[in-house]
């Protein structure tokens, strides 16, 4: 499912505003956060009249990042060169127009971008002033724009195994992304392909003569140069590995998603775009590249179901330069940018390496192993507690017996929802197309089902049987004689609803962006609220009294209409909480992504079905997780 901003969203923005007091969560430096943003300036170095091949422009400005805007004559090409602090010049690169490295024609993207041509940006280092050539064709109005993207103290983590596990990731967080900057182009949600077929291997060109230190100012300057330039939704690709093995985020969501980019022109839907940061045309690839390159690939693959062992049959929506519209092609699982388009990325070097890397990705992927769930012993007056992962493995906790899920899709994270039945001894998944999975002593249960559509949400259980589910643009649908509960939000074509509450006095839906909208006549809640960043994760009735509490995923819980502070909660200071549980007396627990349990208010630590969530045995697929439940 694409999804796509409508008027609904403004209706949806007007409403909140006007019932929500806007509280946004304290997020202090983490890694390498806490370095300044990136700054971009343009200076405009000729004016109406055509410039012609051996036209140059100096401006006397510190760069690390460059690139040229102008207009006329799309094949002209720049030699780019930096003046370093001892006076002396160095040729860096020539650069251009690339038409094949660019959002998918017809997208919602591709009308944000600007329509004159602009080049590849140019890492120079710490130049104190850049000058610019016309090597070929002409141009006018020629601008050079300059990013100043400042370096940190320390570099970030170089981390992972040689297995399909996890490997480490610098997320956007670490890396200083300022959000704003995406958001000010495109307020919607990320496009989101169906899943990834196929990985595409790109390098960024440019100087290779970077330090560790040096990558996340690299990537914070390719970001802002996306951005604020070329007016795209975010940076180009989905993850970028530099030359020390450090692998960063790309475009947000990239991470888990399947989260359409703009690294290949006819070729971003159903891809990953992986960009080794260097050029790689004349030098070698280091071998700390190949081996994080093919780390992210193996998991980010593996994550998304791709067989290793099979071609894919892939076809291009709006064509490659090199590809017409609706053509099909037989493709391997990772392919070079040049293989789709006109192009000499990702480099000779590069290039000649991709046999070998899908060979080893295939190897990490097939002999990985499999998920190390222990035999579970529940723990008599624990409280009884289930993690659902997306795809729909429940482990079971504490005083919780051992589960077996009727439903399991690896490499298909499809699963939104797990409720526990009133006794704790059984449950439901809520997949995403609204099939529901009984797991334990749960018998089987008929809710409503949109084949082929993903687009619920949230699943409620009634007491006296049945329930609801509510669907991401706000629909409550009743099944199992539960009634109907009312009107309530509606987002016509906006997936933001994430989550269906009763509180004593009504019911609410809690949209992605923390306001929560009354349901047949339930009075209105202040809540925190976060336009445009979809950072609210789950919301639970207060177990003594009025109101619940609301969850980020940063992990910070807010009580809201009425309830009480629940004290001391933990506190990730990163978007890895993923769902907690409220029981009475304020005590509980919150889950994080890798579905580790932390105890809150006094609840006692729970023995866990899988013994440790970080440093479990290799896995074959990852088995994030989607949400939690628990009976006292």
């Amino acid at each position: 499912m694409h999804h796509r901003a409508t008027a609904a969203m403004a209706a949806l923005v007007g409403t909140a505003v006007g019932f929500v007091g806007v509280v946004v969560p304290v997020v202090g430096p983490v890694g390498v956060n806490a370095s300044p943003a990136a700054t971009l300036h343009a200076s405009q170095v000729s004016g109406p009249a055509p410039v012609g091949t051996g036209w140059s422009a100096t401006v006397s400005a510190p760069a690390n990042l460059v690139g040229v805007r102008w207009h006329g004559d799309r094949s002209a090409r720049f030699a780019i060169e930096a003046r370093a602090g001892d006076g002396t010049w160095r040729a860096v690169t020539e650069t251009g127009f690339e038409a094949d490295h660019r959002p998918d024609p017809g997208t919602a993207e591709a009308r944000h971008a600007i329509t004159d041509p602009a080049s590849e940006p140019v890492w120079v280092g710490d130049a104190r002033a850049v000058r610019v050539r016309l090597t070929h064709g002409q141009a006018r109005d020629v601008t050079v724009e300059r990013v100043q993207s400042p370096r940190v103290s320390s570099a970030a983590n170089v981390a992972g195994a040689a297995t399909v596990a996890m490997p480490g990731i610098v997320s956007r967080v670490e890396w200083g992304a300022d959000e704003s900057l995406r958001l000010n182009n495109c307020p919607e949600p990320p496009d989101i392909s169906t899943n990834v077929t196929i990985a595409v291997v790109h390098h960024t060109g440019g100087n290779n003569n970077y330090r560790p230190q040096d990558t996340p100012a690299i990537v914070r300057g390719l970001y802002a140069y996306a951005t604020q330039t070329l007016k795209y939704c975010d940076t180009h690709y989905n993850f970028f590995v530099d030359r020390y093995g450090q692998i960063f985020e790309g475009r947000y969501g990239s991470v888990w998603d399947p989260v359409r980019a703009a690294h290949t022109t006819g070729m971003n839907t159903g891809t990953v775009g992986v960009a080794l940061i260097g050029n790689f045309q004349t030098s070698g690839v280091p071998a700390a590249a190949v081996d994080a390159l093919e780390r992210l690939l193996a998991w980010k693959l593996n994550l998304h179901g791709v067989d290793p062992t099979r071609t894919v049959d892939y076809t291009t929506i709006s064509g490659t330069d090199r590809w017409p519209a609706g053509s099909t092609h037989t493709l391997p699982y990772i392919v070079g940018h040049r293989d789709p388009g006109n192009t000499d990325c990702p480099g000779d070097n590069l290039y000649a390496l991709l046999g070998s890397i899908r060979l080893n990705v295939a190897v990490r992927i097939l002999t990985g192993g499999a998920d190390n769930v222990v035999p579970h012993v529940a723990r008599a007056g624990d409280p009884k507690v289930a993690v659902a992962s997306r795809f729909g493995v429940v482990y079971p906790a504490g005083g919780a017996p051992e589960f077996r899920a009727s439903g399991i899709w690896p490499g298909w994270s499809i699963a939104r929802d797990v409720e526990l039945t009133p006794a704790g001894d059984g449950g439901y998944t809520l997949d995403g197309v609204g099939g529901l999975h009984p797991f334990g002593v749960a018998p089987p249960l008929s809710g409503p089902y949109w084949p082929g559509f993903d687009i619920a949400r949230d699943l409620v259980l009634r007491a006296q049987g049945g329930g609801w589910v509510l669907d991401g643009w706000g629909g409550i649908h009743p099944f199992g004689g539960a009634p109907s509960l009312g009107s309530g939000p509606y987002f016509v074509g906006v997936d933001v609803a994430r989550k269906l509450v009763q509180f004593q006095d009504g019911w609410y839906v809690l949209d992605a962006f923390g306001a929560l909208h009354p349901v047949g006549g339930a009075p209105t809640v202040s809540t925190p609220y976060w336009l445009g960043w979809s950072i609210a994760r789950d919301v639970r009735a207060n177990p003594g009294g009025s109101g619940g509490y609301i969850l980020d995923g940063f992990g910070a819980v807010w009580p809201v209409g009425g309830a009480p502070s629940l004290g001391v909660t933990p506190y990730f200071g990163r978007d890895t909480a993923r769902g907690f549980a409220v029981l009475p007396g304020g005590r509980g627990y919150t889950v994080r992504d890798d579905g580790l349990l932390v105890a809150f208010g006094g609840a006692p630590t729970l023995s866990q079905g899988r013994n440790t969530w970080r440093n479990a045995e290799p896995i074959t697929t990852p088995w994030v997780i989607a949400d939690v439940a628990a009976v006292p």
